[in-house]
């Protein structure tokens, strides 16, 4: 099957999309959700398939080139990259899915996933399947998605039942999105308003067994989901979470000084760079040994991302070789 990938590279990507992104970013914080002429940009453009598998017509994108794109697509439009990789990173639960979910899900070529997994729901079982109920908040772009994932504690006799350490058996459950109700006026916010993280319910809807997971250890389920990529499991979504965030500070500090009119002194200008430091770059500023001075800046947020990279290039071989994602560094305290 012919890839997204083959047809255009990520880099002519962001630069088809940019167009349309920066037309549209007002609209976003105005509307508290993504024009519907982005959403349709970024589907039409293959953003939502970048981690999807070649074998249903995806990218099978390499974590650090998709990673790229992402924050690329955030330093022009923080709700869009926001939505860019949370919805991709969503979509590569599918490994934990048999092949017969997967075909279902990826029969529309312009599938689009959304969820949460907090609060949990319930699920009761049904034959072939389970009842579901719930409400999740934060359901960034669940507006224009095809598919919802959503936690629910499986139900029996009314209660909870206890899985064998003594905790509610908990499931990942995936809807179709025309099965749900999304909650108008649930995203009020100041930041971010522009990813539509609205709230989303089902009532009672049938689940079969093919579009569940029982919440446990991360086995792949899915020969299309095969690739190194996906040996990766959950350890994709701290890097996709802290690329975009990064970018969006670093883009946040880099417009402040680059549209103020004012000959601002060194510490004015450092001042709303050490917020962001503050709060986002001492760690990766200490973990990296960046004294204190050289993080109040731009560094800080360099740090970062160097730290970031170090950690993905260490996912790569490790996931080709089929040992999973890295393991955890021991932490370089402050002197």
């Amino acid at each position: 099957m012919t890839t997204l990938l083959e047809r255009t590279s990520p880099e002519e990507i962001v630069a088809q999309l940019e167009p349309t992104l920066r037309q549209y970013a007002p609209a976003a914080e105005l509307e508290r959700r993504l024009a519907p002429q982005v959403m349709a940009a970024m589907v039409e453009a293959g953003v939502f398939r970048s981690l999807t598998p070649r074998a249903y017509g995806g990218m099978e994108m390499d974590p650090l080139s998709a990673l790229r794109m992402f924050e690329a697509i955030a330093r022009i439009d923080s709700a869009a990259g926001w939505i860019a990789g949370n919805s991709s990173g969503i979509a590569t639960l599918g490994f934990l899915l048999p092949p017969e979910a997967t075909d279902e899900i990826y029969r529309d070529p312009r599938t689009v996933w959304a969820g949460a997994l907090f609060p949990p729901g319930t699920a009761v079982p049904a034959p072939g399947g389970y009842r579901v109920s719930g409400r999740w908040p934060f359901g960034s772009a669940c507006s224009y998605a095809t598919w919802l994932v959503g936690q629910a504690l499986l139900i029996e006799d009314g209660a909870p039942r206890p899985g064998p350490d003594g905790n509610p058996v908990a499931m990942m459950v995936v809807v179709r999105a025309d099965e749900a109700q999304v909650v108008d006026g649930t995203w009020q916010t100041l930041g971010m308003r522009g990813t539509g993280s609205l709230d989303y319910a089902v009532n009672d809807v049938f689940v079969p067994d093919r579009r569940t997971w029982q919440i446990g250890p991360a086995m792949p389920a899915n020969p299309a989901f095969a690739g190194p990529l996906y040996r990766l499991g959950m350890w994709l979504a701290p890097p996709q979470i802290a690329g975009v965030t990064l970018a969006i500070a670093q883009a946040a500090v880099e417009d402040f000084i680059a549209t103020s009119k004012l000959e601002l002194p060194v510490s004015a200008q450092a001042i709303s760079a050490w917020i962001v430091w503050f709060w986002t770059g001492m760690e990766a500023s200490m973990m990296l040994g960046i004294g204190e001075k050289e993080g109040h800046q731009r560094e800080a947020l360099d740090a970062m991302a160097t730290l970031l990279r170090r950690l993905e290039g260490r996912a790569r071989p490790e996931a080709k070789s089929g040992e999973g994602g890295p393991k955890p560094a021991a932490r370089r305290r402050r002197k």
